[in-house]
């Protein structure tokens, strides 16, 4: 993960600890460095980054104002996307 470049990057961190994740990682080192290292705006934990968490984190991405995200999940958030975009259509 970069450095903010400038003042204006609002970086929100999102890390999923289901499907076994934070069983295999150090989720409080992982949001220590992305506080403290890196100085994001917000690190958060959600449970799953699908249905109701991803609509949370999106929530959270608009009401804090922020422009750059990383979500780190154990699935590819492009097929999240995909499998809710079919289910819309069911």
């Amino acid at each position: 993960m970069e450095e903010p470049d400038t003042m204006d990057d609002k970086i929100g961190v999102f890390i999923c600890t289901g499907y076994g994740i934070a069983d295999a990682l150090d989720i409080d080192a992982l949001s220590k460095v992305a506080t403290e290292e890196f100085k994001v705006t917000i690190c958060r934990t959600v449970d799953s980054c699908e249905g109701p968490g991803l609509e949370a984190i999106l929530a959270e991405v608009e009401s804090e104002g922020l422009n750059k995200i990383c979500i780190a999940d154990g699935i590819p958030l492009v097929n999240v996307v995909r499998r809710e975009e079919q289910e819309e259509d069911n």
